[in-house]
């Protein structure tokens, strides 16, 4: 009688186990699922506007110039939508991105470090 009831709560415990290894199984690919969507609808967006500059004209300005200043002075191109971007592209114009950090706090490169680096 002992080994009986050593068996069915063996066995009732192995079963409670694996209903939980199952369920937390079940959760994990839910949510890897939700991932790999969230992840596939951001490449068919831009979470933010793309602002454009012309080579010639970041070429023109010798030096990292503050966002805001381009902007004022018309000479930045904004891409709203990834469909944008396609059209811009398609229309035989190219795009090459930098980045860059602020290495001061009112100049973007006071050095000219990082635009030397750029051009």
């Amino acid at each position: 009688i002992v080994g009986a009831g050593l068996l069915v709560f063996f066995v009732y415990t192995t079963y409670k186990r694996y209903q939980s290894y199952v369920r937390i199984r079940n959760a994990h690919e839910q949510l890897m699922e939700a991932t790999l969507n969230e992840s596939i609808m951001a490449l068919r967006s831009l979470d933010y506007p793309l602002h454009l500059i012309y080579g010639s004209q970041f070429l023109k300005e010798g030096r990292l110039v503050r966002h805001e200043i381009l902007r004022n002075s018309h000479k930045l191109t904004v891409l709203d939508s990834l469909e944008d971007v396609d059209a811009f592209v398609a229309a035989g114009k190219q795009i090459v991105f930098f980045s860059h950090q602020w290495t001061a706090f009112s100049l973007p490169d006071p050095s000219n470090r990082q635009y030397d680096a750029m051009c």
